[in-house]
């Protein structure tokens, strides 16, 4: 059998080309990183140097340092492209374009992206050499089709978890399930099950940080094969039911008498209503009256733009980008000046746009806030 000869090949995520460069990989790290630096400062009219490192070391950094271990580069024309990005980023402060890239870094406290390469390289060696680390066995936290994610909103209830969840992750790849649970154990955690590790891979690296009802998330591997992945790989195994501990008799008998206090206390509101209904005079019933509420407003016929309605007053282009980007045909997010709680989104066609609407109507950015999506007036 003759093998296939290839110029590229994708694994984990990383573009390995024959030749060991990584160029087509860099080049298209540095330009993802670059889009995200745009978007930023696009969305943020005031920036401290908080709010900008937060951001940058969240949503940019992450690109340029994704399994940097395995194509960390040695040619100096892309040392400098990667260096370029933070370059760019940190001239986005006021009143810091006009010092060097040395003193901006000692002002923002952050060290050169190539000082992090080395100092990873160097971490990675000393574990190594001394045995505390050993690649051969570090078998417990390989790559698979479920992620883990923690440090979630706990006071998010479960489908509402799960549906929001399922909206920003669908981005990446087809998702099987996911699991989530509200037990005193399992809360504030979920696992997302994608049907291949590629995209498993990307929504570990694009979303790690990512602030979610408020929390950043904490992504990784899931140590062991979820149920659906083992049954499609056919090593599933039953796992024995747990039995059940026998209540104390103390909890029983409180139950017990709670319950009958109940039906003590219905048995009593029934008889008060009873004597109530015997002592008023017949009255002829009113006629149904019509509903006073305010008529629905009708559905504008589809097209590719999309009006937004319920947001709340946190949310900025670059959340709703960021939400929207993951559907095909998404061109922008056009806010209207002076009012948080309205938006307009337009896709290249109604299509899209009604599948976008489809997918992420109700969609809660905050616990309160469920976005109301239609099309837009033309």
């Amino acid at each position: 059998m003759e093998l296939e000869t290839v110029e590229t090949e994708k694994d984990v995520g990383v573009t390995i080309d024959s030749s060991l460069s990584f160029e087509k990989r860099i080049s298209t790290q540095v330009n993802k990183a670059n889009q995200m630096v745009g978007l930023i400062r696009r969305s943020f009219k005031h920036l401290d140097y908080r709010t900008c490192c937060l951001l940058f070391k969240s949503l940019v950094r992450p690109h340029l340092e994704y399994s940097n271990i395995v194509w960390s580069p040695y040619k100096k024309k892309d040392i400098d492209a990667i260096e370029n990005v933070q370059r760019r980023a940190t001239k986005m402060l006021p009143n810091m374009s006009e010092l060097s890239y040395k003193d901006r870094l000692r002002k923002l406290k952050l060290p050169t992206l190539k000082f992090r390469r080395l100092r990873g390289d160097m971490i990675e060696t000393f574990k190594i050499t001394t045995g505390v680390y050993d690649p051969r066995n570090n078998m417990d936290v390989r790559p698979n089709q479920t992620i883990y994610i923690n440090n979630l909103n706990e006071k998010v209830k479960k489908d509402e978890l799960k549906k929001s969840l399922y909206a920003i992750f669908s981005q990446f790849g087809q998702i099987l399930d996911i699991v989530a649970m509200k037990t005193l154990k399992m809360r504030g955690q979920a696992f997302v099950i994608f049907k291949d590790i590629n995209s498993a891979t990307n929504a570990l690296r694009s979303m790690q940080g990512f602030p979610f009802y408020e929390k950043p998330m904490r992504i990784q591997y899931s140590k062991k094969d979820s149920d659906i992945i083992a049954k499609m790989k056919g090593t599933f195994v039953e796992r024995p039911k747990k039995p059940r501990e026998h209540e104390p008799e103390v909890k029983k008998k409180k139950k017990g008498q709670q319950r009958q206090a109940a039906q003590q206390a219905q048995r009593e509101q029934a008889r008060v209503a009873e004597q109530a209904a015997q002592r008023a005079p017949d009255v002829a019933a009113p006629a149904p009256s019509q509903p006073s509420g305010p008529t629905a407003i009708p559905e504008q016929p589809p097209n590719q733009i999309l009006f937004l309605t319920n947001l709340p007053e946190e949310t900025n282009e670059m959340m709703l980008s960021m939400l929207f980007n993951q559907f095909p045909g998404f061109k922008e997010v056009r806010l209207v000046p002076g009012r948080h709680d309205i938006a307009f989104v337009e896709f290249e066609n109604e299509v899209q746009s009604g599948a976008a609407k489809d997918a992420l109507q109700g969609f809660k950015i905050t616990p309160s806030n469920a976005m109301k999506i239609s099309f837009a007036k033309k």
